[in-house]
């Protein structure tokens, strides 16, 4: 295993836990009182989300996520289009398949 898809494990295996410690947390404990200013606790569920992200990409192509948008460009516009349009596939399989009935069952 090359060093950046390491790297990219690395930070998609970090990314998870911290979204599983900070996602629990938050789910046990309640966002508490709004006027307060406690819907930043949202956020912070982002921010290890995106990383775990930016790992399981890492991971997959074997190369920095700075340059996936080189490559992305030197790809012709046909290729854009299908891998674009497999992105997207993919994307809402995941949100309608893995997602809703994962929420479903927490919120049940």
């Amino acid at each position: 295993m090359n060093k950046i898809r390491l790297r990219g494990l690395l930070k998609l295996v970090g990314g998870c836990v911290l979204f599983v410690i900070i996602f629990s947390n938050i789910y046990n404990n309640g966002l508490g009182d709004p006027s307060k200013g406690n819907l930043f606790k949202l956020i912070a569920i982002g921010f290890p989300g995106a990383i775990a992200l930016v790992g399981l990409i890492e991971t997959l192509t074997g190369l920095p996520f700075s340059h996936i948008s080189n490559v992305w460009d030197n790809l012709t516009s046909w290729q854009r289009g299908v891998y674009g349009l497999l992105v997207v596939v993919v994307a809402f399989i995941a949100v309608f398949f893995v997602l809703v009935p994962i929420l479903g069952e927490m919120l049940m």
